[in-house]
């Protein structure tokens, strides 16, 4: 069979301990409260508050709140990911100096 190429082997899961889900799947469960509620919530607010008869208003400042949210959303995902990346070569550059210090003291 023929060799993976160079960019699709990022795709191939590494070997080791995957990350617990338990956070991302609050965070994800969060935002989706987030999507459903504030967008309404900020409707009604907008138009019983601020903007009276005037519906485009308040449906623009839903649809401020649902791309804000989204917005967030990415960013905190990015950050996550980007950490993420940091700790792993980090460890991995840990485990290599651990292994050449090994070697020149003669271990196997």
């Amino acid at each position: 069979h023929a060799p993976t190429p160079a960019h699709l082997k990022a795709a191939i899961p590494a070997d080791g301990p995957t990350a617990p889900l338990t956070g991302v799947l609050i965070k994800l469960g969060l935002f989706t409260l987030a999507m459903v509620v504030l967008p309404v919530g900020s409707y009604f607010v907008s138009r019983d508050w601020y903007f009276g008869d005037n519906l485009t208003g308040a449906g623009i400042t839903a649809a401020t709140v649902a791309n804000l949210i989204l917005v967030a959303f990415v960013v905190v995902a990015l950050r996550e990911d980007t950490l993420e990346g940091i700790l792993r070569r980090r460890r991995r550059d840990r485990d290599r100096r651990w292994m050449g210090k090994r070697k020149s003291w003669g271990w196997r």
